[in-house]
């Protein structure tokens, strides 16, 4: 099976033949928490994880002041406060629980014909899937999952469906 993600975690493709019924989900839990930024003021209490290639898993809370990130990523610890700019960062497991999945829909958008299935969405408190089955041999079909999360905040993410 061919599969890529992209590095934002927004979109995936998968290959399945036309016959074939898979379960496929997207985890929402890192969309719910911004990358740091460098040179960029923050709020007391504000909540960060890694950008791509310096993840760890973890978040970063800022202290009870607000601050300004420095020009450059800190090395992020997985225990104790880490300096950053005037930012203080103190690190927290994940995931966010304040920010859970409220609500989620599956859509097929391309091409616009009705033999992609989607059946039995689900959703956990930061992950939303669904079965994918049917499609026409030697088409692509995009269907976007949106999920809504309890703070308000709205997310997609695309399935790019190769269906052989």
């Amino acid at each position: 099976m061919d599969e890529s993600t992209d590095s934002s975690g927004r979109a995936t493709r998968r290959r399945q033949g036309a016959g074939d019924r898979r379960f496929y989900f997207f985890d929402f839990a890192l969309r719910a928490v911004d990358e740091w930024t460098p040179d960029t003021q923050y709020s007391p209490d504000a909540l960060v994880r890694p950008t791509q290639g310096q993840e760890t898993g973890w978040y970063y809370t800022q202290g009870s002041t607000q601050g300004l990130s420095g020009p450059l990523e800190p090395t992020w610890p997985l225990s104790g406060p880490v300096a950053d700019g005037s930012c203080t960062w103190t690190p927290i497991a994940p995931p966010a629980t304040e920010d859970t999945i409220q609500s989620a829909t599956w859509a097929t958008f391309e091409p616009p014909d009705a033999t992609l299935v989607l059946d039995g969405a689900s959703t956990a408190p930061t992950t939303a899937g669904t079965y994918v089955s049917g499609g026409t041999p030697g088409f692509d079909y995009l269907a976007r999952c949106t999920v809504t999360m309890t703070s308000g905040a709205v997310y997609t993410a695309d399935l790019l469906m190769e269906i052989r």
